[in-house]
């Protein structure tokens, strides 16, 4: 493969580091999996259940006829108010007796622990059990379903002569606010929700890990009056054209060949533009901490918060911490942050310029470049994006990664916070780290009190106050 693929080849010792962790992860999750069967179903009790079960006829004085019995125990999960069902005894016309696997129980070992529906149905053959894979199957076609519509987007009809127009022209590297004509207004369901196109925009839509913008929309009538006023809810891309999606606040929509004006919610842009500039410090500070093999796999940059998954071994504390340090002093350096497009021809042949393997890019692209001097492409971190950012790294504010954790073989995920989303992180930890003291203390009424948290503080005092509460 190394000659088709030469990544294959130069990551050889990451490949192979990581095939052998999951080894390892599976060895671990198996015998969890077999613990947890040995100890509910095989061995003890599951067995006391069927055996309680099978003393049932004697009991009830039944005359040895058919009969199927199940095996439940309370559910922990349900508060302890239903039973879940971990399988039956049955006694066919024949005399025959079949032992079963709830597909619940098997279910349970799958989705909690990673355990393989074949190795359960294997263990349980062994021990003269089946498994009911029916119930297995119907389980986890609810898990999809429920993951499905948990990911569901407000669906538009969107057809292919709807957007056979010019491609939207973005304004929003340089604006946030503009005038704009209508190009169409795409057919949806509910009337008072129309999907707007225009011919430009300040208002970036969902790409690239980026959430897209929300905003309003204004459509003015004669001697300066306004006939329309919508919000925009969310901005998508279809091909190069991007959509509006807006819930009509007063008056009417915008008809094509009308001008509107449309203006971004500038305080959510600004949180999401200091996400989104971290996160390309984080990649930094992880290659200069970790290893310089740890790569974006993928990422999510809103208001609240950012992820960022990357290609690595579990992270020790330490690491954490020392990621964690070298970005906030990057903040504090208040580093210019600027962009520049060049043709892709060019950045190939940067090893310094970062570019996704498998990408699709254009003739043209955009450098973000951290530190060094502006546009001319000898920053510190340098990576191909479209996004949208700060201008310099001071205006991210403070930055907490509040966690960091396995989301696949040899793919970890952290979640951070910075600015405005870091103090409000802070408060709700301090609630947190409250009603556990209070919950503890009745049960021990002599602990020490927590320090009293400021709230009004500054967002690096606010952090200072929640190490040192977890350090009391």
């Amino acid at each position: 493969m190394g000659d088709v693929f030469p990544e294959v080849r130069a990551k050889q010792k990451t490949i192979e580091d990581v095939i052998r962790r999951e080894e390892e992860a599976f060895n671990k999750t198996l015998d969890r999996g077999l613990d947890l069967f040995d100890a509910e179903a095989g061995l003890e009790r599951f067995e006391r259940a069927v055996q309680m079960i099978e003393s049932l006829p004697e009991f009830m004085g039944d005359t040895g006829g058919p009969a199927e019995f199940d095996a439940s125990e309370m559910s922990r999960a349900a508060g302890y108010q239903k039973r879940d069902k971990l399988g039956a005894f049955v006694r066919r016309p024949d005399g025959t007796v079949e032992k079963k696997i709830s597909g619940d129980f098997a279910f349970k070992l799958f989705d909690t622990y990673g355990f393989p529906l074949d190795l359960t149905e294997l263990l349980a053959r062994e021990r003269g059990f089946t498994v009911d894979i029916t119930r297995f199957e119907q389980l986890m076609g609810e898990q999809r379903e429920r993951a499905r519509k948990a990911q569901k987007k407000e669906e538009i009809s969107v057809e292919k002569a709807d957007l056979e127009i010019t491609p939207t022209k973005f304004l929003g590297y340089d604006f946030l606010e503009a005038e704009a004509l209508v190009e169409t207004v795409l057919r949806v369901e509910k009337p008072q929700e129309p999907a707007v196109v225009l011919d430009q925009t300040p208002c970036y839509p969902e790409m690239g890990g980026q959430v897209g913008d929300r905003g309003m929309l204004h459509v003015p009538g004669h001697d300066r009056t306004e006939v329309g006023q919508l919000r925009v809810i969310d901005t998508q891309k279809y091909g190069d054209v991007f959509v509006h999606l807006t819930q009509l606040i007063q008056g009417r929509a915008p008809e094509p060949g009308e001008a509107v004006r449309v203006s971004v919610d500038a305080d959510r842009r600004r949180a999401i533009q200091g996400h989104h500039t971290v996160t390309h410090l984080l990649h930094w500070a992880l290659h200069e901490v970790v290893s310089r093999d740890a790569s974006q796999k993928g990422s999510y940059v809103g208001p609240d918060k950012l992820t960022f998954d990357f290609s690595s071994a579990p992270l020790m504390k330490q690491q954490v911490r020392d990621v964690e340090k070298l970005v906030n002093e990057k903040i504090r350096d208040k580093a210019p942050v600027s962009w520049t497009e060049i043709p892709y021809a060019e950045a190939k042949k940067r090893s310094d310029i970062i570019q996704f393997f498998g990408e699709k890019y254009g003739d043209t692209v955009r450098v973000l470049q951290i530190g060094g001097v502006p546009h001319a492409l000898n920053g510190y971190s340098m990576e191909l994006c479209g996004g949208t950012h700060v201008r310099s790294t001071g205006e991210i504010g403070p930055f907490r990664i509040v966690k960091e954790e396995a989301i696949a073989a040899g793919i970890r995920r952290i979640e951070a916070v910075a600015g405005d989303a870091a103090r409000g992180w802070a408060k709700q930890e301090a609630a947190r780290q409250q009603e556990k003291f209070e919950a503890f203390s009745r049960k021990k009424p002599d602990i020490e009190s927590l320090p009293v948290f400021e709230s009004e503080a500054s967002t690096s005092e606010m952090l200072q106050q929640i190490d040192a509460s977890c350090a009391s």
